[in-house]
């Protein structure tokens, strides 16, 4: 078999627009959830308490309910939508009870209307500094002594710097706090995005593997993939929120890709249709039909002639990649979409065609994929039921 670089090309083209449009739906419902249990403020505020409050002396006065009851944060807190983002469909909204985002400076000033005016600055630059935390975490996660904290105090000792200036130092060391806070933002949103794009991948049963061996001998899903490939780089910025937003459009383009197993499976009399994920499907191609013979992946072939045990193990390979891959962000597979197209239009790759088909013609007639999963001894693969 002669491997092709514009075919690894096109199959890698079907694969990142297939990871994009899943990562897309991952990304709206994650917003969704994030957004209902307000997580972002409910971690930026176990931070704060974690840092600042906790590591203060015994007798300090100094508390979470104060800092947010300050005029300057309390105008920070976000409008939501009521009934855990449902009141859009009845236009009510709330006010939400936890800050999401704080700017240094208007954190710092807060601080300093909270400790009071006092006439002797030094003792107020001393207090502030003392809510700084004593230690944070380190990329390995093991807490590492903050030493700076250390050194601010002995600086105000020896009156290195002047009220003004060490306001705006207490604005730079009080921003590392904060970005502190948003890196355990986005950790938690990685996390729970991965784990939505395996629950997702497997509840759709888009399998990597299965795709890219279709991806090989289906010229009409390369062509399919092409085409959206291009819609996906014409839009803008606002197109595509409104793409994410639009979930049902979404899956139906992943449904017109035929790269989706559904973990249940539909029956017409006595034929049955499309298959589960999780069912191993016989390999049935009319002897006749040379056409179906020459679009069967060598894997599809291989995997199907393997013990239920093996198959259902590369299977689930398959879906993990998915969910693994479509965990990067829509935004990754965008940049990789848009190389493998300027790649492509640099080396004027022509597009793989249908059979029967001219250039630039894609056949009005979709044969349901070419997917073995589908076959069942017939001339040319049974077609997808519509949902």
């Amino acid at each position: 078999m002669t491997i092709s670089l514009s075919q690894l090309v096109s199959v890698a083209l079907v694969l990142a627009v297939v990871y994009y449009i899943m990562s897309m739906i991952i990304s709206g419902i994650t917003k969704w959830i994030l957004d209902v249990f307000e997580t972002r403020g409910r971690i930026l505020e176990e931070f704060l308490k974690n840092s600042l409050e906790n590591g203060l002396d015994a007798g300090k006065t100094f508390t979470i309910e104060k800092l947010k009851n300050a005029p300057q944060i309390n105008s920070l807190r976000p409008v939501r939508y009521a009934a855990g983002g449902f009141g859009k469909f009845f236009a009510n909204i709330r006010l939400s009870n936890y800050v999401e985002r704080i700017n240094p400076k208007v954190l710092v000033d807060a601080l300093f209307d909270i400790e009071g005016t006092a006439a002797d600055w030094k003792g107020k630059i001393r207090k502030l500094i003392g809510l700084l935390p004593d230690e944070f975490p380190n990329l390995s996660g093991e807490p590492t002594p903050f030493q700076t904290k250390k050194n601010l105090i002995e600086m105000v000792d020896q009156n290195y710097y002047t009220f003004e200036q060490w306001r705006e130092k207490l604005e730079t060391y009080f921003g590392s706090v904060m970005d502190q806070a948003a890196q355990k933002f986005k950790a938690v949103a990685r996390t729970g995005a991965l784990w939505i794009s395996l629950a997702l991948a497997f509840s759709l049963g888009v399998d990597s593997i299965q795709i890219a061996g279709r991806a090989w001998y289906d010229p009409l899903l390369t062509q399919k993939a092409d085409a959206y490939a291009q819609t996906i780089l014409q839009a803008d910025e606002a197109s595509q929120e409104e793409q994410q937003a639009d979930l049902e459009a979404l899956y139906a383009t992943l449904d017109d890709l035929a790269v989706i197993n559904l973990p249940w499976y539909a029956r017409t009399g006595k034929e049955i249709i499309s298959y589960p994920w999780y069912i191993q499907p016989p390999l049935v191609v009319d002897d006749d039909c040379q056409e179906c013979k020459d679009l069967v992946s060598p894997y599809t072939r291989w995997s199907l002639s393997q013990p239920y045990g093996v198959w259902l193990f590369l299977r689930i390979l398959g879906i993990i990649l998915t969910g693994i891959a479509v965990s990067q962000g829509s935004s990754f597979w965008y940049d990789i979409i848009r190389q493998i197209k300027g790649e492509q239009k640099k080396t004027g790759a022509p597009s793989r065609e249908a059979p029967g088909t001219t250039a630039g013609e894609l056949e009005t007639t979709p044969p349901g994929g070419w997917d073995m999963d589908l076959l069942k001894g017939a001339r040319l693969p049974a077609k997808r039921k519509k949902k």
